[in-house]
């Protein structure tokens, strides 16, 4: 009997201990269902958060008021100027910043377009002064969509190593080497009122002239020369016309010149119509044009300018072709010596363009150096 009373006794633990085993699984199940529930939760209301702050900012142009939040938000030094460095700016460069619903600024950059004759008479954008260093996705993002409203077929910007991750996880790729010549300034004027003089420059190679590219020259001609560089088909006169009246718009600080031959008369082919690489001036057959290069003028609004040694603008150059029958004269390094001498009576700080790698020694005898840090040229096609 004894032996009867131990075994159900057993029996009963054993059962206790299995429905203990079932109430902690079932509670366990509870929780982890409680628990997932919660996360979700929790993760929906980070997501509306997120999407609450993020529809808070806004990336819009800089207001003369914005100098104060530029200094606190970015660590740039806008000082008194900067309104009217504000002013000063051409229809060709815009200042952006995202600002949030307080009125901080979180980002700026500048934009440059630059009105080209190549690919069709496309715009190209040039971002520039983006700050803070570390770049911003969502003011990069809001760019890349202003430029493609401006028919820009690529953005381009000379970017430190340190930027590259973001650049690439935006779509650019990394395209040329950026080269930098600092200028010994001619211009005792403040930066507001400097221009690139559209006066003729002779260079150093007697006959030929430096001047700036003008209707009357052709489309035809000019495009010859850009075809040499890169994509450029046949555009028409009046998209010709255009793209010139955009850069006189911009008051002298987008101006592209081009280098002209001696003259010499002769008469016209039969059939009346000139070569499209030669033109009727008076009663003289101008020659063809032998070089180009375009020069804009970038305000230095969003520096570390401390009002003393800082402040002038810079000048970018773009667009440098020598006509390859003209190659190995010495004509393309008396350009270049013309163009830096025109930048210096703007008054530049300094000079940067973007050049191939296999072009690089030649920039280098003309006084340009590989730019500090590994800066180099990215670009992201807008087309693609």
């Amino acid at each position: 009997m004894q032996l009867v009373g131990t075994d159900a006794a057993q029996q009963a633990r054993h059962v206790v201990t299995f429905v203990l085993i079932l109430v902690s699984i079932w509670v366990l199940l509870l929780c982890n269902y409680w628990f997932s529930l919660l996360h979700r939760a929790g993760t929906f209301m980070q997501r509306s958060l997120f999407m609450k702050s993020k529809s808070l900012l806004c990336v819009r142009d800089a207001v003369a008021d914005d100098g104060v939040a530029l200094r606190h938000g970015t660590g740039c030094k806008a000082d008194s100027s900067f309104e009217i460095r504000l002013r000063s700016l051409s229809s060709c460069q815009r200042i952006l910043v995202l600002s949030d619903s307080h009125g901080g600024i979180l980002a700026a950059a500048s934009l440059l377009l630059e009105h080209k004759c190549a690919r069709g008479g496309r715009a190209a954008g040039h971002m520039r002064a983006l700050l803070p260093a570390f770049g911003n996705a969502t003011l990069i993002t809001d760019l890349l969509r202003i430029a493609r409203e401006n028919e820009c077929y690529k953005v381009i910007v000379n970017a430190p190593p340190t930027l590259v991750p973001l650049l690439d996880s935006l779509g650019f790729v990394r395209k040329e080497l950026t080269m930098v010549a600092p200028l010994d300034s001619r211009s005792e004027k403040m930066s507001a009122a400097c221009r690139v003089p559209r006066t003729p420059h002779a260079l150093a190679i007697a006959g030929y002239t430096v001047r700036p590219l003008e209707e009357t020259d052709g489309a035809d001609a000019y495009v010859h020369l850009l075809s040499q560089l890169s994509c450029a088909p046949t555009i028409s006169d009046e998209v010709f016309r255009r793209q010139l009246a955009r850069q006189r718009d911009t008051g002298s600080k987008h101006v592209t010149y081009v280098v002209e031959g001696p003259c010499t008369a002769r008469s016209t082919p039969s059939g009346g119509r000139l070569p499209h690489d030669r033109h009727e001036v008076g009663e003289e057959v101008r020659t063809p044009l032998c070089g180009c290069a375009t020069i804009i003028l970038e305000e230095d609004v969003l520096s570390t300018w401390d009002g003393c040694s800082g402040g002038r603008p810079v000048a970018l150059i773009e667009d440098v072709v020598v006509d390859q029958r003209e190659r190995g004269t010495g004509l393309g390094r008396a350009l270049l010596r013309a163009v830096i001498e025109i930048c210096e009576e703007a008054g530049c700080a300094s000079a940067v363009l973007n050049c191939s790698e296999a072009n690089a020694p030649f920039y280098l005898k003309c006084g340009f150096a590989e730019a500090a840090g590994g800066e180099a040229c990215y670009a992201a096609y807008l087309d693609d």
